[in-house]
């Protein structure tokens, strides 16, 4: 009998941990499988050619009630595509961005800029925005933050007579993916991916550290004070200079 990736908790489906979740695909012997974790260990990646478990797993969750399932669940039986020799499967993570909006946490980081802290990356904000900064008594809202975190994408490719590429499967992770392959498949490494932003917002503006987590701090240009106050710095800066 199968175990499942899946358990209740308060009458709820969840998702188990990914070390029982590899303690299971270690019992299977007789089969391929690829597990792959998030670095919080909160999504999860599975490639099989354990049919047997991929349609086990795969009925246990329908069969619960769609209220008390986890959301972001996928199942992808490669059979439904053109006939392939093989696949090959790559993960990438992908870091982007999202905005942090609560008063705690932007104070927070708001205290630590105003004490001196240093960004991790090395980028800088200059002179007339720090004093600007100061000029406000070091307002909470002076600059935006925002939280950098990351995005798990899987490509799948199905591969011919030749090397053709026949069919691509081109995914986010979310929290669980399982998907079947009836024959061999290949796992390139993972790989960092590019920013999701084109302007690269950790290699423009400074990044802060708070506790476990990292944020990238721009000035908030949205209030026009705060702007005019860094251009008219700026302008006197230019003229002492001259």
């Amino acid at each position: 009998m199968y175990e499942t990736v899946f358990d209740y908790e308060k009458n709820r489906l969840v998702i188990g941990s990914i070390r029982y979740i590899r303690k299971i695909a270690e019992q299977q012997i007789d089969f391929k499988y690829y597990v792959y974790n998030s670095d919080n260990e909160k999504k999860i990646f599975i490639v099989t050619d354990d049919l047997s478990f991929y349609e086990y797993n795969k009925r246990f969750y329908e069969s619960a009630h769609k209220k008390l399932r986890p959301h972001f669940v996928k199942f992808i039986d490669l059979r439904e595509f053109e006939n392939f020799n093989y696949a090959n499967v790559r993960v990438t993570k992908i870091k982007k961005y999202k905005a942090a909006k609560s008063l705690g946490l932007t104070t927070k980081i708001t205290r630590h800029i105003a004490a001196g802290g240093e960004s991790t990356n090395g980028v800088k904000f200059d002179s007339p925005t720090l004093q600007a900064f100061d000029e406000t008594f070091h307002n909470v809202d002076f600059f935006k933050f925002k939280e950098q975190c990351y995005e798990y994408k899987f490509l799948v490719s199905m591969v011919g007579e030749k090397g053709k590429i026949l069919n691509r499967v081109n995914l986010n992770v979310g929290d669980l993916a399982i998907i079947y392959c009836p024959t061999f498949f290949n796992i390139e490494p993972d790989s960092e991916g590019r920013e999701i932003r084109g302007n690269r917002c950790s290699v423009q503006f400074p990044v802060f550290q708070i506790g476990e987590s990292e944020y990238v701090a721009e000035v908030n240009e949205g209030n026009k004070v705060y702007k005019e106050m860094i251009e008219q710095n700026r302008l006197v800066n230019e003229m002492i200079d001259l």
